[in-house]
């Protein structure tokens, strides 16, 4: 578990820890802006169904729904740091996929791979804000979630403007979340060691305060 830290204390690496969540809200939000746009290209390209988008989303959503449920066990085996770093790699490698899938059947069970990573970020980061931060930093970071949305229109219609495909937008966003991974190692892996004395220091508190009966007992006398 993350201990809470003060943010005057840490100097540099505390803005590190401090924007971190918030960028990896930024990644989250991306793909589920992005893939909407890029549905009509992609399906023309893929050859896929006309009701390929629902079998996509459906695959997305399932992965979700398992990842962030098994958070909890993994993140007390893990650490926060690590869960998110495996989110951020398994997103990298479902959009990497998407970017590079050559037929219908792959998009799918690539989707699962982004489904996963999804999960596993947004519920490690709402756990990491709830315990470290207030409300107003948890405002903060559903508004970069937004932020991504709004953003990943642009990526992809950037991409298609700039190389005629819309493969290009999901590669450059497999290429943020690794960066992000990086970036989520070096700012939150630090805070996640727990104190040495917290224990002595407990137990010594426990010592030395007065039992109950005894306060009793010294009256009675």
């Amino acid at each position: 578990m993350i201990e809470p830290r003060s943010a005057r204390a840490a100097g540099a690496t505390t803005w590190i820890r401090t924007g971190t969540p918030l960028v990896l809200f930024v990644t989250l939000g991306l793909p589920a802006g992005a893939i909407g746009v890029a549905w009509p290209p992609m399906r023309a390209s893929l050859g896929a169904p006309l009701a390929g988008l629902g079998l996509l989303l459906a695959a997305f959503t399932a992965a979700y729904f398992v990842a962030s449920a098994g958070s909890g066990a993994l993140g007390s085996r893990l650490g926060t740091a690590v869960l998110l770093a495996s989110g951020c790699g398994l997103a990298a490698a479902g959009l990497l996929g998407l970017g590079l899938a050559t037929a219908w059947w792959m998009v799918p069970v690539v989707t699962l791979l982004l489904g996963a990573g999804s999960g596993l970020i947004d519920a490690a980061a709402n756990a990491h804000t709830s315990l470290n931060r207030g409300v107003r930093f948890m405002g903060w970071l559903h508004a970069s979630w937004a932020v991504g949305a709004a953003l990943g229109p642009l990526v992809v219609v950037t991409s298609i403007g700039a190389t005629g495909s819309w493969r290009g937008s999901f590669v450059a966003m497999a290429a943020e979340d690794d960066a992000v991974c990086v970036m989520d190692a070096v700012g939150l892996r630090p805070s996640s060691r727990r104190p040495k004395n917290t224990a002595p220091s407990i137990r010594a508190s426990a010592q030395s305060a007065p039992m109950p009966n005894q306060s009793v007992r010294l009256r009675s006398t």
